[in-house]
């Protein structure tokens, strides 16, 4: 008798830095990866400070975002 099981997958890990903040932008209608921002956010305990530390992470991801060229 064989008791083995099917293929399965492994898990996946992925280590990141804390603080990592990653931007993803996804097609509505196939809900496929068109692109992927990362940055680090510097974490802090004073709420102010990580959110405004936050948008500026988030700020310089989308700076790298592809542009469409504008129509003359």
């Amino acid at each position: 008798r064989w008791w083995g099981f099917g293929p399965y997958e492994q898990p996946t890990v992925t280590e990141y830095t804390q603080g990592t903040v990653i931007v993803d932008v996804i097609d509505p209608n196939t809900k496929e990866l068109l692109w992927r921002g990362q940055g680090v956010a510097k974490v802090s305990d004073n709420e102010a400070q990580y959110e405004q530390d936050l948008w500026k992470t988030v700020t310089a991801i989308l700076d790298k975002f592809p542009r469409s060229p504008q129509a003359s």
